[in-house]
């Protein structure tokens, strides 16, 4: 299934209305943002088996507009090494939350792990340092 078949199938679902229910044509209307909301939901809840939506692993609010396009899902398999293992980390992170993590860690790393980086042609680089 591919998102435009998810979103469209979504959005005719959420758009029918019981006949108790009155609202103007354009209160009716999906924004985009909306329509990425539960194209993303719909897909997500697929590939992994789960209903409803996405909430913050750590805060527990529900993922507005910015916090999907962010997409601050984080996984990793603690394998051999670890006092985890065998275990998977994995979170899925609101933008403030991702920001309070971050500040939390980076002190504690000999060098910066955060790198500037530049969108080009569609592919995330590093940017050149002076």
């Amino acid at each position: 299934m591919n998102i435009n078949e998810v979103s469209n199938q979504d959005l005719e679902e959420t758009n029918e209305l019981d006949d108790n229910q009155e609202l103007d044509d354009d209160d009716s209307q999906l924004s985009e943002e909306e329509e990425f909301k539960i194209a993303f939901n719909a897909m997500y809840n697929e590939k992994n088996g789960t209903e409803g939506t996405i909430h913050c692993s750590m805060c527990g609010v529900e993922f507005d507009w910015y916090d999907y396009q962010a997409n601050n899902y984080l996984y990793k398999y603690l394998g051999y090494g670890s006092k985890y293992d065998p275990s998977v980390f994995e979170a899925h992170l609101c933008c403030e939350c991702l920001d309070k993590i971050v500040d939390m860690i980076k002190p504690q790393f000999k060098e910066n792990p955060i790198k500037q980086c530049e969108l080009r042609d569609g592919v995330i680089q590093l940017a050149e340092e002076d």
